[in-house]
């Protein structure tokens, strides 16, 4: 099992945080937000890991180096121009040689995704999404017939029956690689529905949390200070 975080994005909407410095390397509960994610696979023992890289990349390198000191082994990628989520899978087709994680880098997530790897060998399908009940508006959503996928909207301007809205991290069997074209491609808008056929299925996550925006920023400092207090409140308890 392999992972791609997805890291080229340039983080515009930050303002002055992201002028020297991709979005992914804002500091969120004293670490860069990419850390969170290659320390998300790593715990479910996903250590080969694929980084795209955009905008300041020499940024990323630099900190993370070979992942060595983060216990994973990195590999990179540069995009001159933005090749979109799916694009990005362009650049490591010879790496991407089995079942895949496919991660947003900017993004905070509460998810046992050591639990959907087990969801997804249990299904005879070619890929598992995860999914966050919530507002739907913004986001892609997922039509359910139980656990199976029927149906992707990307970002639709309202609610949809049964509809529940995914959270971006994506497990892929490598045959995904194959239907993904040279050049731009997006996996919400491009891929997903042209996999359905092939049999989609959802896995529920918990708590998601966009960094690209200052209001999202904030709320992802403020949900992982508020889990460093709870955990802080449970040591002390056991050492009483």
């Amino acid at each position: 099992m392999k992972g791609l975080i997805l890291s080229a994005g340039l983080g515009t909407r930050l303002g002055k945080l992201t002028e020297r410095f991709p979005k992914v390397m804002v500091s969120v509960g004293g670490k860069p937000c990419l850390q969170h994610n290659i320390e998300l696979l790593r715990d479910a023992g996903v250590k080969d890991i694929a980084i795209n890289t955009h905008y300041f990349p020499d940024t990323i390198k630099e900190y993370f180096g070979d992942g060595g000191d983060f216990g994973v082994k990195l590999v990179y990628s540069y995009e001159e121009s933005l090749l979109g989520t799916a694009g990005a899978l362009n650049n490591f087709r010879d790496f991407l040689d089995g079942s895949f994680f496919v991660v947003q880098g900017d993004t905070i997530y509460d998810a046992d995704i050591k639990k959907m790897m087990e969801f997804h060998k249990m299904h005879d399908g070619i890929a598992t999404l995860s999914l966050n009940d919530g507002c739907q508006k913004g986001r892609g959503v997922a039509v359910m017939n139980g656990n199976k996928i029927i149906d992707y909207v990307e970002k639709p301007e309202v609610d949809i029956d049964n509809g529940v809205p995914s959270s971006g991290i994506y497990l892929f069997n490598k045959e995904v690689v194959s239907q993904v074209g040279e050049g731009v491609s997006d996996f919400a808008r491009d891929i997903i529905p042209r996999l359905l056929k092939f049999g989609v299925f959802g896995f529920k996550i918990g708590e998601v949390i966009d960094i690209g925006t200052l209001d999202g920023l904030e709320k992802a400092r403020a949900y992982l200070r508020k889990g460093n207090e709870d955990l802080q409140k449970i040591k002390e308890l056991s050492t009483n």
